[in-house]
């Protein structure tokens, strides 16, 4: 839907996005002498305005946003409430994200190329460094770290222009910024992964992330649920690109796997020092010089549908009449036939005052020097044409119509006029009709054509004149009205039927309202709809939500992941969501060593490598059991209950095969549970000879008891 509705000093055309936190439009900005600029508004949904949290979090972003003056970024040019909304204002970047293009490569069957991988993510790098190193107004170094690089938040221009945007959850590393998870969970860095304080080498971790995924077409980290997630990227071994692709060499494996190193020391120290290995290689390939039109090329082959549809929008809004103070949708409104329909005709900006011409404009039987009135079918005809006209070229000024008048005397006085300007009756073109067939959603929609009010309610059949435009209106209570221009032909069915989708009006007291059931584990769990709580303990009935708008329902309960989960409601039957939270995550350490060394070490039956085994990071409040084994010596095993924040100093003693064990005493573990660490259980341990010289051997069960030690 094109709105051409007016917002403050801006002019709101087209949704361009809708997000959990706000929506964005496509804007135009109108000045003195013709001066246009197109913008981005991104808008914050009304239910969050009061939400202070999230209210400092959006003007933090256009804070950062408005001291960026690069290439690679995407600018903010104002921000402030306007029309009552919290409101920024951008620069407006038709094109697609890294997302899409890789989605749209993998529909094809292609594979993004090497050399345009590598130009993407240098540009983008070059366009973090600038954030990174971003000072304040005063000189103040922020030292700002994005925490949510990812596809979803790297543009690509038509034209094959790189831009970093979304600092939504943007932190100053010089205040912190650990403690507190944010971004998406796939492309975190290890250290941001575990709750640390972070810098700008987080944000080089992910936009290695990306890199390898541009490059192999294959999601990295991801996996069936962020806890899994999150280990995979503290964890799992990291494939280098070549090895799932063809044609990546060992000097681009080299970069992408320094970019992932998991020690942050290891890892390249800033975005620039990426970007110039990045730019390195390019220029020895001879990469870099094409690498931006191949780009624009790519973009314009894969996303020709949506440059178009782009270009479209702009031409109506250019055209299109002055603003309203309601939604009108000029998605179907064939501007451009409106304005060939006055080509030639004098257009003149009137300044307030009248027009010379407003009596024709007005009536179009009065007469102008020696034409004479006009009467009948073309009176009628040219009158509409002139209304019309004035109608779409409101935004150049009043339209003057001598030259229109002018063309109709000629036209009455060729053969088969009467030569003083009154048409023959004989020769009158007849009037077709044409019947429009109207439906909506919801039904029962009234009607107005032309400004007249129809008893007709969709769905319905109406008659209009053929080949004339007509403009038609559908008006539910407590929708928008909804507004489309036809010009009906018997010849072409398509141009004789109307569908209109009416939107909400959020702002009726009649809007429409639906029902959500929630359901959820754990069961008492408390849920949140729009920042206010609804209820305690599954199920949750959430009623009055109004219909076609996004509502944010959170549900938190301590020791669980918050989870926020957007709901939209497209009809009145109730809706039932099941939503299940996952335990937060807190992390305990294990420290495992042996005497003699060299064992090998099976936590929960999987194996982890030898001893000595330092820094092990674990989910806590989780139950774990260590083995430790070694050629010639005894099983040794004990579990652990791994407490947030622990660190769990593990020595196996392992006694030589053969000899028992002496009973002794545990040493308390880390946490300081004296009564738990006390048990006495055969653990191995030092060993005290048996009185006989020969022991016989121990039984199987003897062998695996282990010693529990609970916190």
């Amino acid at each position: 839907m094109i709105f051409n509705k007016r917002f403050g000093r801006y002019t709101l055309v087209k949704k361009l996005a809708v997000g959990g936190m706000a929506e964005v439009f496509l804007g135009l900005k109108r000045g003195p002498d013709r001066f246009e600029k197109l913008i981005a508004l991104k808008r914050l949904h009304e239910h969050l305005a009061d939400d202070s949290e999230v209210v400092g979090m959006f003007y933090t972003e256009a804070r950062l946003g408005g001291l960026f003056e690069h290439p690679n970024l995407v600018s903010v040019f104002d921000a402030d409430v306007i029309d009552g909304h919290h409101t920024m204002v951008m620069e407006f970047v038709p094109g697609e994200t890294v997302e899409e293009l890789g989605k749209r490569l993998t529909e094809g069957g292609e594979k993004m190329p090497v050399g345009l991988a590598l130009s993407i993510i240098a540009e983008a790098a070059d366009g973090l460094h600038q954030a990174h190193t971003a000072r304040d107004l005063d000189g103040t170094a922020l030292r700002i770290v994005h925490r949510d690089v990812s596809p979803q938040n790297v543009l690509i221009a038509y034209d094959g222009a790189v831009r970093v945007f979304d600092f939504g959850v943007a932190v100053a590393a010089s205040k912190g910024g650990g403690g507190q998870l944010a971004g998406k969970t796939a492309y975190m860095s290890p250290e941001q992964c575990r709750g640390k304080e972070i810098d700008a080498r987080s944000d080089v971790f992910a936009l290695g992330i990306v890199l390898h995924e541009l490059l192999t077409g294959q999601s990295l980290f991801k996996r069936d649920n962020h806890i899994k997630s999150l280990r995979a990227i503290t964890e799992d071994d990291v494939p280098a690109p070549s090895t799932l692709r063809e044609g990546v060499g060992p000097e681009v494996d080299a970069i992408v796997l320094k970019a992932l190193a998991r020690n942050v020391d290891e890892r390249y120290e800033s975005a620039h020092a990426l970007q110039l290995a990045l730019v390195d290689h390019l220029v020895a390939t001879n990469d870099l010089v094409v690498a931006r039109d191949a780009l624009g090329q790519l973009m314009t082959r894969l996303f020709a549908a949506e440059m178009s549809e782009t270009s479209a929008v702009i031409e109506k809004i250019l055209l299109a009449p002055e603003q309203s103070e309601s939604t009108i949708d000029l998605s179907t409104f064939d501007l451009r036939a409106e304005a060939e329909k006055v080509s030639g005709i004098h257009t003149a900006a009137v300044d307030g005052g009248a027009s010379p011409l407003a009596p024709a404009l007005t009536n179009p039987g009065v007469p102008i020097g020696s034409i004479g009135p006009v009467d009948g079918p073309a009176s009628a005809a040219m009158a509409e044409q002139l209304r019309r006209a004035k109608r779409s070229n409101r935004m150049m000024g009043v339209v003057a119509a001598v030259a229109l008048i002018a063309a109709a005397a000629i036209f009455f006085l060729q053969p088969g006029g009467t030569g003083t300007g009154a048409p023959m009756v004989e020769d009158s073109p007849e009037i077709a009709l044409v019947q429009v067939t109207l439906e909506s959603d919801p039904p029962g929609a009234r009607v107005t054509v032309d400004g007249e009010v129809r008893a007709e309610t969709t769905p319905a059949h109406i008659t209009v004149t053929e080949g004339v435009e007509t403009t038609i209106e559908l008006f539910v209570e407590g929708y928008l009205p909804y507004q489309q221009l036809l010009t009906p032909a018997s010849a072409d069915p398509g141009s004789a039927r109307m569908f209109g989708e009416l939107e909400v009006d959020v702002q009726s007291e009649n809007a429409p309202i639906g029902e959500v059931r929630v359901v959820f584990n754990p069961p008492d769990a408390s849920v949140y709809i729009n920042g206010e709580l609804a209820g305690t303990g599954s199920p949750v009935a959430l009623d009055g939500l109004v219909l076609n708008q996004e509502h944010q329902l959170r549900l938190s309960r301590e020791g669980y992941e918050t989870l926020y989960f957007p709901v939209r409601l497209d009809s009145a039957d109730p809706l039932e969501v099941q939503l299940d939270l996952a335990e937060a995550l807190e992390l305990g350490v294990i420290n495992i060593t042996s005497r003699p060394t060299g064992a090998s070490i099976r936590i929960n039956d999987e194996e982890l490598g030898e001893t000595p085994l330092e820094a092990l990071e674990l989910p806590a409040n989780q139950t774990y059991t260590i083995e430790v084994r070694r050629s010639g010596h005894r099983r040794w095993r004990r579990a652990i209950l791994l407490r947030p924040g622990a660190v769990e100093d593990i020595v196996a003693e392992l006694q030589a095969e053969g000899v028992r064990a002496e009973r002794v005493e545990p040493e308390p573990s880390s946490a300081g549970d004296d009564e738990a660490a006390a048990r006495e259980e055969p653990a191995g341990g030092n060993a005290e000879p048996e009185p006989e010289p020969e022991p016989e051997p121990e039984p199987e069960e003897e062998e695996d008891r282990y010693q529990l030690l609970l916190e």
